[in-house]
């Protein structure tokens, strides 16, 4: 929201585009447009490790699904290791070496393929601004309270056609039993010694 306040922009270069949703990125599409006051074409840049096939990114640019691209206005640059001449000789080593002990890491970085990663306990995911309205959900919790263990809290539930949803609303260390119980306001509203004697009892469980 705040991009759309931004006047006389001529160039927004997105880092990681792939971190971004479709809907972010029309956001910035429809707010980047014209020409400046030199007559030159606005431009909107992404750069990106490629990651899963099934990224937004690649069906929109890559692939062309929706039919949207303009040929005359649109530029895919593929570049790797080998076209940057910064790069010293034990980095460009450590890349090569992937191969043998990282194929899917080695074709993202060093190659700059879209692979998918094997191995993902999800490994269809895409991001959503909003927790949707669903029949039901739940909270898991797992307990942490060390900078090496942290708190992790999730609210998660699935709609009727068997999607799944997540959201983090909590992963941090150092949390004390008071502080947790501040993140939980879903929890019935009990003193906090009476929490914390219930939060004791189910940790020793």
């Amino acid at each position: 929201e705040k991009i759309k306040s931004l006047a006389s922009i001529d160039v927004v270069w997105v880092e990681e585009i792939t971190e971004l949703t479709k809907d972010d990125w029309n956001q910035l599409r429809f707010t980047i447009r014209g020409k400046n006051a030199n007559g030159r074409d606005r431009q909107l840049i992404g750069s990106f490790n490629p990651i899963n096939p099934e990224h937004w990114v690649k069906a929109e640019f890559f692939d062309d699904q929706n039919n949207v691209l303009d040929p005359e206005s649109t530029t895919i640059l593929h570049t790797t290791y080998k076209d940057n001449r910064f790069l010293d000789d034990g980095f460009i080593r450590d890349l090569e070496k992937l191969k043998e002990t990282d194929n899917d890491l080695f074709r993202i970085i060093t190659l700059g393929l879209w692979t998918k990663i094997s191995g993902l306990i999800f490994p269809n995911v895409t991001k959503i601004k909003e927790f949707p309205a669903l029949p039901s959900h739940y909270y898991g919790l797992d307990f942490g309270f060390s900078e090496s263990s942290p708190a992790a809290l999730i609210k998660i539930g699935a709609d009727i056609g068997k999607n799944l949803y997540c959201d983090e609303k909590l992963y941090m260390p150092n949390l004390s039993h008071r502080a947790l119980y501040q993140w939980m306001p879903w929890y019935p509203r009990l003193s906090k010694s009476e929490f914390i004697i219930q939060l004791l009892c189910f940790c020793s469980e």
